[in-house]
């Protein structure tokens, strides 16, 4: 089970956009990242092309060519709360990219 807010503490720079489906992540207007909040994860969309995360851990697949309600070619699905800085050192690769 996920709980806490620490677990998405991005900082001040972010700027947390809720949409319809999916709540987006915005870093200097560009949205670098949504979630999907669902009964037992969270579904992240990682707004970079393929090829161009480091994920050594595996955790993302390649969805550039499967529709999903958020932006980027990257997804991943987080059911607890083991690895929160390996989990925002994903989001924030879009950032810096």
């Amino acid at each position: 089970m996920i709980r806490g807010s620490s677990f998405l503490n991005l900082g001040a720079e972010f700027e947390i956009k809720p949409q319809n489906m999916v709540i987006g992540f915005k870093h200097k207007g560009k949205v670098c990242a949504d979630v999907l909040v669902l009964k037992s994860e969270l579904k992240f969309w990682i707004n970079l092309k393929f090829g161009n995360l480091d994920d050594p851990k595996k955790l993302s697949r390649d969805i550039s060519n499967i529709g999903q309600w958020g932006n980027g070619d990257y997804e991943f699905r987080v059911s607890d709360t083991a690895n929160p800085e390996y989990i925002m050192s994903l989001i924030k690769q879009a950032v810096n990219y």
